[in-house]
């Protein structure tokens, strides 16, 4: 069927669908929270056997589609891959190249998106906005939860799989 024939909803439908790209099945094995200081952000990684990072970065979405490729990249960074599982926006791991410069300020009240790309090419991804990051908590795409609870999920998630 051509595509001037399909309904409009439907054709809505499709390039939302088009668009999306594969995460990982649980939401809370990345997250994010503000470091001990408060200085800068650290992103959580629950990594599974076998699994490495090839890229972390933090995105500023435009537009209706998240993760679209039009969103602007903050900072970026890239590995053959690593096993970090625990990374400080802006402070590039050992292992790591950074190839988008982070620029301090570009994080606080705006939403952005956390990404990480591992060697089987599973992305995850979590949207967050500055003010609503915790020191304590850890948060993910199911809201703030303790340390221990975000470590629990990811074992539980690699034992899924």
């Amino acid at each position: 069927m051509p595509l001037a024939r399909i309904p409009l909803p439907l054709a809505f439908l499709l390039l939302a669908a088009i668009a999306c790209v594969p995460t990982r099945p649980s939401p809370v094995q990345l997250g994010i929270r503000w470091t001990e200081d408060e200085a800068s952000l650290e992103i959580r990684y629950g990594l599974c056997e076998g699994e490495r990072i090839e890229s972390v970065e933090v995105v500023a979405p435009r537009g209706f589609v998240i993760n679209d490729g039009n969103d602007r990249v903050i900072w970026r960074i890239t590995s053959s891959g690593s096993t970090v599982t625990s990374i400080r926006v802006g402070s590039p791991p050992s292992g790591f190249r950074e190839t988008v410069p982070f620029t301090p300020g570009s994080i606080q009240m705006a939403e952005r998106l956390a990404v990480i790309v591992d060697t089987s090419q599973t992305q995850a991804s979590v949207i967050f906005e500055g003010q609503d990051v915790e020191r304590e908590r850890i948060l993910t795409d199911e809201g703030p939860i303790e340390p221990a609870s975000f470590e629990a999920r990811a074992r539980e998630t690699c034992l899924d799989d």
